[in-house]
């Protein structure tokens, strides 16, 4: 797997809180956000996965929609 960093500006306070909890459950900072980052893409492509055959139907022809099909 070819990693990569990811840089992101984020508030002082919400850095500091989030390492002093990191350290308190003994994990480092950088797995919990990968964690959280797989996570996050697992159920956003579930939703999406789920609501795809509905997005995917085609719509109806003109021939259709006259003959009430």
């Amino acid at each position: 797997m070819h990693q990569t960093n990811f840089t992101c500006r984020v508030d002082a306070d919400l850095k500091d809180a989030f390492l002093r909890a990191a350290k308190a459950s003994d994990r480092p900072a950088s797995v919990l956000i990968r964690d959280f980052m797989r996570d996050y893409v697992q159920r956003t492509m579930a939703v999406q996965q789920a609501t795809l055959p509905f997005d995917e139907w085609p719509a109806r022809s003109k021939q259709e929609s006259d003959h009430g099909i």
